[in-house]
C-alpha cells in the first residue's frame, strides 16, 4: 500500500513499484496538491522528486509544500481522498 509521510514542509510518498499510479493519475494528484516545479529541487519541468531505494526496492516521491501549494492539512485531506495511508509527522497535526 502507498504510504504518505506528512511534515509541515513536504509530503513523502513511499510505495512498491506495483503500487505506482499511472502517469495520468500522478498528474491529477499533483494538480490537486497544486505542486509546481521548483528549480534546484526538481528535475527540469517536474513537480516532484522521485528516487528508487535499492535496499527496500521501494520508490520514494517527495513533494515540497510551499506558499503556492496546498497547506499540510489540505494535503492530508487530499491524500485521504486517494485512499493513501498517512503518517502525520507534524507535532500538532491540526496546524
Amino acid at each position: 500500500m502507498m504510504t504518505a509521510h506528512i511534515t509541515k514542509d513536504q509530503v513523502v510518498l513511499i510505495f512498491e513499484m506495483a503500487e505506482n499510479l499511472p502517469h495520468e493519475q500522478w498528474e491529477i494528484l499533483l494538480d490537486e496538491l497544486k505542486s509546481e516545479h521548483i528549480p534546484g529541487l526538481y528535475q527540469n519541468g517536474k513537480r516532484s522528486h522521485a528516487s528508487f531505494e535499492r535496499g527496500t526496492g521501494k520508490t520514494r516521491v517527495v513533494i515540497y509544500l510551499t506558499s503556492r501549494t496546498v497547506a499540510a492539512d489540505m494535503a492530508r485531506a487530499t491524500l485521504q481522498k486517494w485512499n493513501i495511508d498517512l503518517v502525520d509527522e507534524r507535532g500538532n497535526p491540526t496546524r
